[in-house]
């Protein structure tokens, strides 16, 4: 699953009382991968949330590196179709035509 959140993260006031937005944290994950973004008003932070019968770390890191470079591509190269644009980072598609 993948969850943009761009909603607006204003800090909600009434007199005599602050309402902010708190992070919650979860011990279940609801779908086996979820990619969740949240827009600020300076930056787009992100969290993988996934099943750990299916993933660990050493399987979610590269999935997020590979989306990092996917979105360098895109922002390098907005034009480009999506599925001609790079998942892998030079050094890894090498050692991987290596191999």
């Amino acid at each position: 699953m993948f969850a943009l959140e761009n909603a607006s993260t204003a800090t909600l006031e009434l007199p005599e009382l602050k309402m902010e937005l708190m992070p919650v944290e979860t011990e279940t994950a609801m779908f086996d991968l979820t990619l969740s973004l949240q827009e600020t008003a300076s930056d787009i932070t992100g969290s993988f949330e996934y099943n750990t019968d299916l993933f660990d770390t050493s399987t979610i890191k590269p999935m997020a590196r590979h989306f990092q470079v996917l979105l360098e591509g895109i922002i390098a190269s907005p034009e480009q179709r999506l599925s001609d644009l790079p998942l892998l980072a030079p050094a890894e598609e090498n050692q991987i035509l290596l191999q």
